[in-house]
């Protein structure tokens, strides 16, 4: 039997879920407008072994086309936007690569990003 979301909509499937209210975009990206967490990012509810939990809709999508995410691995978006979930979009890298990433691109709220701090020499 197919779990009835709280408006009631059926979804037999994960990727049901993904596409239902999806739009897609000229420059690829694949949005979900809502609901969307305080940070921008889609989560889906997922139930597994009983439990039922909020996942990225990013995450969800890179595992339904490109495999299992690597333990400590993040789920990076190339195009930058938060509710895409177009797997063409979305690579695997590390916490210092998502960083590294988001610094270079200066979309960085952090006060000590590589554009505050500039170049930095490392004493050992």
């Amino acid at each position: 039997m197919a779990r009835k979301s709280r408006k009631g909509i059926n979804y037999k499937t994960i990727q049901q879920q993904l596409e239902s209210k999806t739009t897609k975009e000229p420059n690829g990206c694949w949005l979900k407008p809502i609901p969307k967490s305080s940070n921008g990012y889609v989560r889906l509810r997922i139930t597994k072994n009983g439990k039922t939990k909020l996942v990225g809709a990013h995450r969800v999508s890179y595992e339904l086309h490109k495999g299992p995410i690597p333990e400590g691995k993040f789920v990076m978006h190339t195009c930058d936007v938060r509710n895409c979930w177009n797997p063409e979009h979305l690579t695997i890298g590390t916490d210092k690569d998502n960083a590294m990433d988001c610094a270079a691109k200066k979309r960085s709220r952090n006060k000590y990003s590589v554009k505050k701090l500039g170049k930095v020499e490392i004493v050992k």
